[in-house]
């Protein structure tokens, strides 16, 4: 629609404005022959012009604001968005956001499969090696001597020999010599009349023999002893003449030849005796009254070899 605008005695048609498809505003042109001193002339002179009808007068509400309005219209204006004011002393309560998504519980995987352990390849047990020979042992030449003489035998050269009693007790260890040949001494302390003795042998690198076959039984001997009367209570006197009677008499029977030791309460004297074949008198100094352990036994002097111990307990009589 064109509206009619006048002004003095010329009639200007206002074209409606328009935006361009590019969004930059234009002014719609005057007419031809018109330029702009006249234009301000004119319209300094004319009178107020009569406000168009409101129900005739274009209003685009939509038109873009991109660009500048022409002259002589303006563009409208669009309201604000509001929103309600929130009451006096309270906050805005926030709109609950989306309750949150728990997380799954994981599933337990399977449980993996222990690997077993390898069975271990048994060590074969090595065989026990070969056992040693028995050895021989020779037979005493005198089982009724009271020093017995060394038991002898022969086995495997280098091999260590034991001799041990009926008991099982070792009585005297040795080694058989490069031909295989051995002898030993067994002590005094350890014979004891009715015994027999074996042998055992180890060679190096071999298991223990068995034993040899036995010898004895022994007689072993041993002369005696008493007290000065021939009886175990005997008094006590002054041998040494020191006023006290405190020295012990004692009576050593054997056969003639014989070389006798004697031990009082445990202990030898160190003193040797020559038996004659009668009772042989001999005196302990300095014995206080009781009952005191006498030992002898027969002693070989060449070789200090020892025969059986008889042990007697002689009581000794203060007077």
């Amino acid at each position: 629609m064109t509206a009619a605008v006048v002004a003095g005695a010329v009639v200007f048609a206002v074209a409606p404005w328009s935006a361009p498809a590019d969004g930059t505003a234009t002014a719609a042109h005057a007419p031809a022959g018109q330029d702009a001193a006249a234009d301000a002339t004119d319209t300094a002179d004319a009178p107020e012009a009569e406000p168009a009808d409101a129900a005739t007068d274009p209003v685009i509400a939509d038109a873009p604001s991109t660009g500048p309005a022409p002259d002589g219209v303006r563009e409208p204006l669009a309201a604000p968005d509001t929103l309600p004011a929130p009451r006096p002393g309270t906050a805005p309560t926030p709109a609950p956001g989306p309750a949150p998504t728990p997380a799954p519980t994981p599933t337990p995987g399977p449980k993996p499969t222990p690997t077993p352990e390898p069975t271990p390849t048994p060590t074969p047990t090595p065989p026990p090696p070969a056992q040693t020979a028995t050895p021989v042992l020779a037979d005493p030449a005198d089982l009724g001597a009271a020093v017995p003489a060394p038991l002898a035998g022969t086995g495997v050269a280098g091999a260590a020999v034991s001799l041990l009693d009926e008991a099982g007790t070792t009585l005297a260890t040795t080694t058989a010599d490069a031909d295989g040949r051995f002898s030993a001494t067994i002590p005094g302390d350890l014979l004891h009349a009715g015994m027999t003795v074996r042998a055992v042998q180890t060679a190096a690198g071999l298991r223990a023999s068995e034993p040899s076959a036995a010898v004895g039984p022994f007689v072993l001997p041993t002369p005696t002893v008493t007290g000065a009367t021939g009886s175990l209570d005997a008094p006590l006197q002054d041998a040494d003449f020191d006023g006290r009677d405190d020295d012990l008499y004692l009576l050593l029977s054997g056969q003639r030849g014989q070389t006798v030791a004697v031990s009082v309460d445990g202990a030898w004297t160190g003193n040797l005796h020559t038996l004659t074949g009668q009772p042989l008198q001999r005196v302990v100094y300095d014995m206080a009254p009781g009952d005191h352990v006498i030992g002898i036994r027969c002693v070989d002097p060449a070789s200090g070899r020892e025969g059986r111990v008889s042990f007697v307990t002689i009581r000794a009589l203060p007077r």
